[in-house]
């Protein structure tokens, strides 16, 4: 446990830290602040901090057939959080690769479109994704492989 006192705000928080069932670390501060008209108020702040995001599967493939060049999208991948304050929100960025098109960025979960995939040519690209919680805290994900291939031979 530890006591602050910020005497520009006239403000005293008690914080305490204590890890949960989960291993995640919590903090509570509770404790009187004075606001802009010196009026005193009671504080209490929970924080949760999101500890981890894992993405599953991490190799994702999507296949389609034609002569032609051809949008072929993968199969979903998922993120899931562990720890954090909620709501949670998610983004999934491509951090290299071919172009993709991300179907639902701010979802948990995602599949990944290739717009022009000519026979035989495969394209490939990756991709995490970052999930923020309640208390601004961000976890990010392993990295997220998309390959998408035409194996062609119809029209």
């Amino acid at each position: 446990m530890s006591a602050v006192r910020d005497t520009s705000a006239l403000r005293t928080l008690t914080g305490i830290s204590a890890r949960d069932a989960s291993n995640t670390l919590r903090t509570i501060a509770a404790g009187f602040a004075r606001d802009s008209s010196n009026v005193s108020r009671k504080v209490f702040s929970a924080f949760g901090g999101t500890t981890g995001a894992v993405a599953s599967p991490s190799d994702v493939r999507g296949t389609g057939r034609s002569n032609n060049a051809i949008a072929v999208t993968t199969a979903p991948s998922t993120c899931t959080a562990s720890g954090g304050a909620a709501p949670l929100t998610y983004a999934w960025t491509q951090t290299g690769g071919d172009p993709f098109t991300i179907l639902y960025p701010t979802a948990a979960s995602t599949a990944f479109t290739a717009d022009s995939v000519s026979a035989g040519i495969p394209q490939a690209a990756t991709f995490i994704c970052t999930v923020t919680d309640a208390a601004g805290q961000t976890a990010t994900s392993n990295i997220v492989t998309a390959t998408a291939r035409n194996l062609g031979g119809y029209a």
